[in-house]
């Protein structure tokens, strides 16, 4: 009988050790989950499985402070001090609370004002199908849709003949800039070339006929 319980409680040690090393394991890989989710330069949120946020990214509470001015107003229940603890729903620009019950990959566009953002939302789940929640990406695309409508409004006008516009290049970077610089380029040469013939025709107009283009740069 001694054997017996000298056998049953090294199994209960070999089970505890088990147990405490898989817990230990597990707080390991959630550890590193966390520290990558905090360092991530992608704005991301996490909802438990009641649709309600359980976390949110350095990067995430970053950008609704740089766009609460815009956001504000059109999340009237949002609480930009606290974003852990509320409904997912308070952060979305309907309310309603289809996004934490997603089933599959979800992305859309947000617009809050000038502030645009790409939304992707996914689903989370255990191995054996149970559910967690539904984490949640957004991006900042504000520049990117600002700019879109700027080189639209310029090409838009240069279509009809007005090639005086130009696109500004105050506070753009990388490819933003490149692409002003490019367009207003094109439509630098352009305009010369066509100051050029309205000139010279102007002065045909006028019996002037010896107005001739400018030379060309040589190749």
């Amino acid at each position: 009988e001694v054997g017996q319980v000298s056998r049953a409680l090294r199994k209960m040690q070999a089970d505890l050790k088990a147990r405490l090393d898989d817990e230990r394991r597990i707080a390991a890989e959630n550890r590193r989950v966390r520290i990558a989710l905090d360092n991530a330069g992608t704005a991301m949120l996490i909802a438990d499985a009641g649709g309600h946020i359980a976390y949110a990214n350095p990067a995430m509470r970053q950008l609704l402070a740089q766009h609460r001015t815009e956001l504000a107003p059109r999340l009237p229940h949002a609480d930009f001090e606290h974003i852990a603890g509320q409904p997912l729903a308070h952060l979305q620009p309907e309310g309603g609370d289809a996004l934490a019950r997603t089933t599959g990959i979800e992305q859309r566009e947000l617009a809050f004002g000038s502030a645009v953002f790409a939304q992707t939302a996914a689903p989370v789940s255990t191995d054996d199908g149970q559910r967690l929640g539904v984490v949640v990406e957004w991006r900042d695309r504000s520049q990117e849709v600002a700019v879109e409508a700027e080189v639209g409004s310029v090409i838009d006008a240069a279509a009809d003949g007005d090639l005086s516009r130009r696109i500004g290049r105050d506070g753009k970077t990388g490819f933003f800039r490149r692409l002003a610089d490019g367009v207003n380029g094109m439509l630098d040469a352009n305009a010369g070339t066509i100051g050029d013939v309205q000139r010279v025709l102007g002065a045909l107009a006028q019996g002037d006929i010896g107005r001739h283009f400018p030379p060309s740069d040589p190749q």
